[in-house]
């Protein structure tokens, strides 16, 4: 098999499970543990094809441990759900420790659309707790945690999409 088919193989992978994520974070804002292994398992096969596996493993592990920052402080505040952070930590074996900040910043960026459209399509009622919870946030209070909280394993997947499988310059392993 040549490197631009594992390639393909190994995007096509990811794609399927980054829509499985979708699919289960809308359905019940819950990212199932099975799923996020399997990414991140691709994430290192991935990284030792490209290259030396020692290296390739390192970097991944670094990538892992950066995701997981990046989102640990968030998860500590109840402002997302332990699977977004083991989410992007699974993503940043894809990525390394530079490619995952990238994918944090497009995930960002798109967790706001993603939260726009969530709180469009609200009650009344629950735009009002969602303001509440905005001011909260600004003054660092307590919040008023829902199921019906934003999807933003959503916003991260699609921010994988943009990163690594489209494959823009800040995109893929980074050596």
């Amino acid at each position: 098999m040549t490197p631009t088919q594992l390639t393909l193989v190994f995007n096509t992978l990811l794609v399927g499970a980054l829509l499985a994520v979708c699919w289960t974070d809308i359905r019940s804002r819950q990212i199932p543990n099975p799923l996020v292994a399997f990414i991140l398992a691709l994430g290192v096969l991935r990284a030792a094809e490209d290259g030396s596996a020692v290296r390739a493993v390192a970097l991944s592990a670094s990538g892992v441990l950066v995701g997981a920052g990046l989102l640990g402080w968030q998860y500590r505040r109840g402002l997302i759900g332990a699977g977004d952070v083991k989410l992007l930590a699974a993503l940043g074996a894809w990525t390394g420790p530079v490619g995952v900040l990238w994918l944090f910043l497009v995930s960002s960026l798109l967790g706001g659309v993603v939260a726009v459209a969530t709180w469009v399509r609200l009650p009344q009622e629950q735009r009002q707790r969602v303001a509440g919870n905005v001011m909260a946030a600004a003054q660092f209070q307590g919040f008023q945690t829902s199921s019906q909280g934003v999807p933003y394993g959503v916003s991260i997947a699609l921010g994988a999409l943009v990163v690594i499988v489209a494959g823009l310059p800040f995109g893929g392993f980074w050596p």
